[in-house]
């Protein structure tokens, strides 16, 4: 039998053998972690090319079905809904389709293919200077214009645009003639209707002989017996600036008006006769913009302000003034035709009398029980009467507290109710009913105020001579019997007026304490505010829905002139 000699094992040789086997086993697990990956890569990959495949299979499918609105899960926060559907709303107004085929490329400006519309509020009558320089820069275009039976801006549109037989119309008002100018002369607005077949009207800039230029492109808002004009554009196409209101001189596309049926409302005076048009623009699909680089050339440019201020209107502003239920107007620079203020020509006559506003503003109604803003005029006589009468108090050291709506105002926005019901209610103390009266009688002489004796009161009217009593601003005083009260000062529009330091308990007892800060109709504590003419532009805002009734009084809440 053969003898086997097994070789003799180290240490050092286990070690060595030990360190191969690790390595054998580290480079085996690497290898089949790197194989697993790459299946996996591949796997994923394979995924991937799936999906992208579904995906367009997916898409193509879609093409073919009719496309269906978007949906709103019901669990969404009602508040993000409402902020979509404003969204959806904003985009909608602001990223209109165009109504008709796009035309790139715009056609060359030939005179023939315009008609020009030539106006002057006395009338034109031949031989007439701008005519003859109009047919000299328009040799082929066909020219209307009125005569001297028609000095009415509106019914002249009404009656001419239906006669005009080309595409496109210019229109000028009086005293206005387009630059003649490379770069600044009509075919500018010519390309833009061209190129931009969304637009219907677009406007240039004025230049007047002081060489002083004027931009017009405003944005139109009627808010709180307001109608406000401010230098905004919505958005813009290359150079052309989409606003509601342009240049009271434009080219239009003629199918744009001629589709509507007396388009400009001929009740409107000339001054205001463009703007009611171009403030109801939106609601005929219209779109209006202004070129700036186009230039028409004008005398002497003048603000609607600029000619309130200089009396060269006054009563024009009043039709335009009751059908859009505003009694302020603003312009761009922030100035201000208050139609019935003290200085007002209008103070104390037609829409400026309380009774006369009721019937032409509210149809016979009452702001306070109809869910609206007070009358400016009527609010700020309220403020006046306020001021004057208690200062008056103070001035003779009478003691007297406010009470009423006045006292409720006074906690909710430390100023008179933008919706008070139009009067100040106080007691004073210390003083009989006669006695009261003669106090505020001197203010008779000296401020020609209304001062009256009543059977259980007295009334004062802080109004100017030629108000009176026509239109609100009333302080109903009371004389008050027994100890006079423990009273404090509180601000209301800036001045320190006293009241009752029992405040509280009177205003919990009277309007209840878990309803005081919030606002009910007038004449009934148990009804939420709400606006009872829908779309009427001095509507308080709808408290009725609004935070389920507990609305509060933050600025963003109200609409701000």
């Amino acid at each position: 039998m053969r003898n086997w000699h097994y070789p003799r094992v180290t240490p050092s040789k286990i070690v060595s053998l030990t360190v191969i086997f690790l390595f054998l086993l580290v480079t085996f697990s690497l290898y089949n972690e790197n194989t697993s990956l790459k299946v996996k890569v591949k796997a994923l990959e394979r995924t991937n090319q799936l999906q992208q495949d579904n995906s367009e299979l997916h898409a193509r499918s879609k093409r073919d079905e009719p496309t269906q609105p978007k949906t709103i899960s019901p669990l969404c926060n009602p508040a993000k809904v409402a902020d979509h559907h404003k969204k959806e709303e904003y985009e909608a107004k602001t990223t209109q389709k165009p109504k008709r085929p796009q035309i790139k490329v715009p056609r060359r400006f030939a005179s023939e293919k315009l008609s020009i519309i030539v106006y002057d509020k006395d009338g034109i009558i031949l031989p007439n200077n701008r005519l003859d320089r109009l047919r000299v820069m328009f040799p082929k275009s066909t020219l209307f214009w009125n005569d001297n039976k028609d000095n009415n801006l509106a019914v002249t549109l009404n009656k001419l645009i239906p006669k005009v037989k080309t595409e496109y119309f210019l229109f000028l008002e009086p005293n206005v003639l387009p630059s003649d100018r490379h770069q600044e002369d009509v075919t500018l607005l010519w390309n833009a209707l061209e190129k931009y077949p969304e637009l219907d009207f677009v406007g240039g800039s004025y230049l007047s002989k002081e060489k002083r230029f004027y931009v017009p492109c405003n944005r139109y808002r009627l808010c709180r017996w307001t109608f406000s004009e401010s230098y905004e554009y919505v958005r813009f196409l290359d150079d052309v600036m989409i606003c509601d209101g342009i240049s009271s001189s434009f080219m239009a596309r003629t199918s744009s008006i001629q589709n509507i049926s007396e388009a400009f409302d001929p009740k409107m005076p000339d001054v205001v006769v463009l703007r009611d048009f171009f403030l109801r623009a939106e609601s005929y699909n219209l779109t209006a913009g202004t070129r700036p680089s186009m230039m028409f050339l004008i005398g002497e440019f003048k603000t609607l302000y600029q000619l309130w201020m200089s009396h060269e209107i006054t009563k024009e502003l009043v039709p335009f003034a009751v059908k859009h239920k505003v009694f302020i107007f603003k312009d761009f620079e922030g100035n201000l035709i208050e139609l019935c203020s003290p200085t007002s020509p209008l103070s104390g006559k037609d829409l400026c009398i309380e009774k006369n506003s009721h019937k032409l503003m509210l149809d016979g109604g009452h702001w306070a029980y109809k869910g609206l803003y007070a009358y400016p005029y009527l609010y700020k006589y309220l403020v006046t009467t306020l001021l004057e009468v208690t200062d008056h108090l103070d001035q003779h050291n009478v003691s007297y507290r406010l009470v009423g709506g006045m006292s409720l105002g006074s906690i909710k926005m430390q100023s008179v109710l933008p919706w008070d019901s139009g009067d100040v209610d106080i007691h004073v103390f210390g003083l009989t009913r006669k006695q009261i009266y003669n106090l505020f009688e001197p203010l008779k002489k000296e401020k020609g105020y209304i001062v009256r004796l009543m059977s259980d009161q007295v009334h004062v009217f802080c109004t100017p001579r030629n108000v009176g009593d026509l239109s609100g601003g009333i302080a109903t005083i009371f004389s008050e019997r027994g100890p006079t009260p423990e009273l404090m000062k509180i601000k209301i529009n800036g001045k320190w007026i006293s009241c009752d330091r029992k405040l509280f308990a009177y205003i919990f007892g009277r309007y209840g304490e878990e309803k005081y800060l919030g606002h009910a109709m007038h004449g009934n504590p148990r009804e939420t505010m709400e606006c009872k003419i829908k779309g009427h532009n001095a509507c308080v805002p709808n408290f009725k829905s609004f935070l389920n009734g507990k609305g509060g009084t933050v600025r963003e809440y109200f609409c701000e002139i």
